[in-house]
């Protein structure tokens, strides 16, 4: 039996982690926590397969990412993750990224849900509830991931057409798609700036086939943006970047 809930995954960064200032982009250290999260839920029991055993999968929710540096290509960073605590349909998993000597790079907090396999409404998440007594309660920044506002004043910038390569194996777009829509977006309107920091939400879901509108609000220190479905205008994902 674990007596810890903390998994620790070393990462090479490889060129295709990297944007053109050859950094690791926001959109591979998100696919990279995902990984990570993946390989500690099912060391704990409650991960993609116990899941698919129920009838049920894991969604992300909500996720910030504070980097106080962004490591470049062909570092190595070690990614520490814990789920933290439980609380209602909510669980919480937060992260630490270190680079290969165990200096501090970044924090990251998370909220996720458990859905139903066919309806996709939100289970409370009993696949956890054995693992309870070693759940980590420390917080990687102290807070969580929180809820977006996106102001009404809001511009549309850009449009995506969702096509295969966006897609994941639960049939939906993957989320770190949805960071690189944004930095796309942002690139083609002149308002690109090196940013190390990013909070998402994750609304609802976006197939192959559909048209998402991307706007933007007037830029500020943080820039936020939204996607929604063209069709009917349904909130996607929003996004806050600086």
């Amino acid at each position: 039996m674990r007596t810890s809930s903390n998994w620790k995954e070393k990462y090479h960064i490889f060129w295709h982690d990297t944007d053109k200032t050859g950094k690791m982009s926001l959109a591979a250290i998100s696919r990279y926590l995902q990984e990570t999260a993946w390989k500690n839920a099912e060391a704990l029991g409650f991960g993609y397969n116990r899941a698919k055993e129920l009838n049920q999968f894991w969604v992300l929710v909500r996720q910030l990412i504070n980097m106080d540096r962004l490591p470049l290509w062909g570092e190595t960073i070690e990614i520490e993750t814990w789920p933290r605590d439980v609380d209602g349909i909510w669980a919480f998993r937060d992260y630490l990224i270190n680079d290969e000597k165990g200096n501090r790079l970044g924090g990251v907090a998370s909220s996720w849900m458990v859905v139903d396999g066919e309806t996709h409404r939100p289970q409370k998440p009993e696949i956890v509830r054995h693992a309870l007594p070693i759940l980590n309660e420390k917080m990687a920044l102290g807070e969580a991931a929180s809820k977006i506002v996106i102001p009404e004043n809001c511009e549309s910038i850009d449009s995506r057409l969702v096509r295969f390569t966006d897609m994941d194996y639960n049939g939906h777009v993957n989320n770190a798609k949805y960071i690189e829509w944004a930095m796309d977006a942002l690139s083609l309107n002149n308002l690109l700036r090196p940013f190390q920091n990013l909070l998402i939400n994750f609304i609802s879901e976006a197939v192959e086939g559909e048209s998402v509108k991307i706007c933007c609000s007037p830029p500020d220190q943080r820039i936020s943006l939204k996607g929604s479905r063209k069709k009917d205008d349904r909130d996607i994902f929003t996004l806050e970047l600086w």
